[in-house]
């Protein structure tokens, strides 16, 4: 035992065991009675005797090494099931685990940066090009991600803080996240002001031997690095070089994994990557605070779904030279064994590496699977590969090849000139369009970030060092190590298993409920009311009491718009209304981005400015107006509405294209399910809601439940 617990009857537990246990158990297994977590006590007079013990041992007692026979291996519960696959080209390995019912609890140390910097102001863009904001720093935007983070925690995990500007300290202890430990670290973390420089290295060293001299060895921990700039330390080996001779220096912390999230756009993104990769983790990019909420919903969703870390998988029978691995995954061939790390591994989200091969090879295949499992013991699972060996590679390898392809291009353009960049990023999409695996929707999407974020972000030298150069690693992880980072990007929507998609959906609602910070600069423009501000998804409607440009030249209000009416489309000619759709807002007060015309419009509705398509979070600020009710309409004809003097685009418009294409709200899918509401037929249908797919991605909207006459 390390953390001893005891019941109200008097019988002791370790604390992980038992926790573990009472997720899928509501009885003691002792006595059979009714048992929660919350009634557990720690068991001080016995967590005494075991650390004189293991003092009277020197402190030294022997790891547990754990052997899993092979029905455990293949798929028996809470197993990792190995598949493989081979053909004349390579070998695809497939690493499936299971669904998973029950979120991992975590130890969690949050490492926040409250340098000097961290004072500057999080704005967002004007279509003038000017910044405004709400007052809000990036350390009050960082404060607020820490608080979701703390509010997506239960009494299973624990979480602790350090800050650092020139010299670093723990600002809170680890310790379980019961409401009054939730309540003291919100408040310690609030307190925090910026001030000093950024000794970034004294920051993570402080972290990490926190949770090293944690006794509590069976249980998962996890470093979040929150910052926004380049530190001010300096070593002259690297900061990595320093971070990898820590790991060598004290092995218990490889097991941990180490996030880093950078903020704002003065990042030294290369090296938050570098020590993201060398600890195990990921690196995010949050250029301003509408990414907040997106990175940190998928973060907790996914960190909650981690069943296995240090994941390396061995095979013998591959042939010892000529062998490559897509996508950069660190390997090594020795005595004719071939050894690949590739992280970890998340309840109902498999992972797939694909090996090259010089030569014919791949033909029955031993396998050795090691990993730490979520209470952090070691596991070696001894695996009889049955290899499915193949003529032509299947879709599923044809499938993985094109994602790997994609992570190796994203890592390349860090070294190459932008037209070569844009040349080379081309090419892999007319190969992915042509390949034989393009009717997958998988596929589609992980084809839109290529033609869409990444092309713009070697589009020209102001694009690539103003945000691509930042945004391009974190992409490259996630699709590298297949997980939903944001809500964004298509293709790293696919990723995620149901458990994750629950937890996502829980820390969502989270997110936007929890009051928004005090902002700490002064400024006209309005507070935030609400943080679903910062975490906007696609959608679209604007305010009734914006005034519509009809097509006889008459302006009237969106409310009052009909069936039959003509509106003024592009260029001047009239398009008829099919139907109008409205949103009833409950409270009459929601988050609008207002224009200096008087639009009033949801931040992802898209907008036709001097011929481009934007977004108008992207160009206004959001601010929390009352409101009634929103409208969209369906136009028989050119899709667009001229509203306060802003061209909008309506529902089913078939644009295709960066910003404006959608695959619902741009397409007949959405009109088809508007046909069969009530409403219709009379040209005015009440929505109640979106419904999002398993992809994350919104895939059909909801009637209300008061008819609409």
């Amino acid at each position: 035992m390390m953390d001893p617990v005891v019941d109200g009857e008097g019988n002791s537990y370790e604390r992980a065991a038992i926790t573990e246990y009472l997720e899928k158990h509501q009885t003691s297994p002792i006595t059979g009675r009714p048992l929660k977590a919350k009634e557990l006590k720690p068991n001080r007079a016995l967590k005494e005797l075991i650390e004189g013990y293991r003092k009277d041992c020197g402190g030294k007692v022997e790891e547990k090494r754990v052997v899993v026979r092979k029905a455990e291996a293949e798929g028996g519960k809470g197993g990792i099931e190995v598949k493989v696959e081979s053909s004349e080209s390579g070998v695809l390995v497939s690493l499936v685990p299971p669904e998973g019912s029950h979120r991992t609890p975590v130890d969690i140390c949050c490492v926040i940066d409250s340098s000097g910097s961290m004072s500057t102001e999080a704005t967002v863009k004007t279509e003038t090009g000017k910044t405004e904001s709400h007052g809000l720093t990036i350390l009050d935007i960082v404060k607020h991600a820490v608080q979701t983070i703390i509010e997506s925690l239960d009494e299973n995990d624990r979480l602790s803080v350090v800050n650092f500007e020139s010299k670093s300290s723990v600002l809170s202890p680890l310790q379980h996240m019961s409401k009054q430990s939730k309540q003291s670290t919100t408040k310690a973390v609030k307190k925090l002001q910026a001030s000093g420089g950024t000794n970034l290295w004294n920051g993570v060293q402080t972290a990490f031997d926190h949770l090293k001299d944690d006794k509590a060895a069976d249980r998962l921990k996890i470093i979040l690095l929150l910052t926004d700039g380049e530190p001010t330390d300096s070593h002259p080996e690297g900061h990595v070089q320093v971070f990898r001779k820590y790991l060598d220096a004290n092995p218990s912390a490889k097991n941990f994994l180490f996030f880093t999230f950078g903020f704002g756009y003065k990042l030294n993104s290369t090296l938050l990557n570098d020590l993201a990769v060398a600890g195990n983790g990921t690196y995010s990019f949050i250029p301003d605070c509408n990414f907040v909420g997106t990175v940190f919903i998928n973060t907790m969703a996914n960190l909650s779904t981690i069943l296995a870390s240090n994941v390396e998988i061995t095979l013998s029978g591959l042939p010892s030279s000529d062998l490559r691995v897509l996508g950069g995954y660190p390997f090594q061939v020795e005595n004719s064994e071939f050894r690949v790390k590739v992280g970890f591994i998340r309840y109902g989200q498999s992972k797939e590496v694909v090996i090259k091969m010089g030569k014919k090879g791949g033909h029955d295949l031993v396998g050795l699977l090691k990993y730490h499992d979520a209470s952090n013991r070691n596991r070696v699972v001894e695996v009889k590969v049955g290899s499915t060996s193949l003529s032509t590679p299947s879709d599923l390898m044809v499938v993985h090849e094109l994602r790997l392809k994609t992570v190796d291009l994203l890592h390349s353009i860090m070294k190459l000139s932008l037209k070569e960049s844009t040349k080379q990023t081309k090419e892999l999409i007319q190969e992915i369009q042509k390949s034989s695996v393009y009717n997958q929707d998988y596929v589609k999407d992980l084809c839109k970030d290529l033609e869409g974020q990444v092309l713009e972000a070697v589009a020209d030298n102001t694009a690539f060092d103003r945000w691509g150069k930042h945004y391009l690693p974190s992409l490259a992880l996630a699709h590298l190590l297949q997980q939903c980072n944001n809500f964004k990007d298509p293709g790293v929507q696919r990723y995620g298993g149901k458990l994750f998609l629950d937890i996502q959906k829980k820390a969502d609602k989270l997110f936007s409920d929890i009051p928004p910070p005090q902002p700490s600069k002064k400024t006209t423009a309005a507070p935030v009311a609400s943080m679903a501000t910062y975490n906007n998804a696609y959608g679209g409607c604007f305010d009734g009491e914006c005034w519509v440009e009809m097509g006889d030249g008459r302006i009237v209000k969106v409310k009052d718009v009909r069936k039959g009416d003509e509106l003024r489309g592009p260029g001047g000619v009239p398009a008829r209304v099919r139907c109008v759709v409205k949103t009833k807002i409950e409270g009459s007060c929601t988050a609008l981005v207002e224009f200096e015309g008087g639009l009033k419009i949801t931040a992802w509705h898209p907008v036709r400015l001097e011929g481009q398509w934007h977004f108008p979070v992207e160009i206004r600020p959001i601010r929390w107006v009352q409101c009634e009710e929103v409208f969209t309409f369906v136009l028989e004809g050119g899709h667009t509405a001229m509203v306060n003097g802003v061209e909008c685009v309506t529902l089913g418009h078939g644009f295709v294209g960066d910003v404006v294409g959608h695959h619902y709200f741009g397409t007949e899918l959405v009109v088809d399910d508007l046909k069969r509401m009530r409403g219709w037929e009379n040209g005015v249908v009440q929505l109640g809601g979106a419904e999002r797919q398993s992809t994350g991605l919104i895939g059909r909207v909801l009637e209300a439940t008061i008819p609409v006459f």
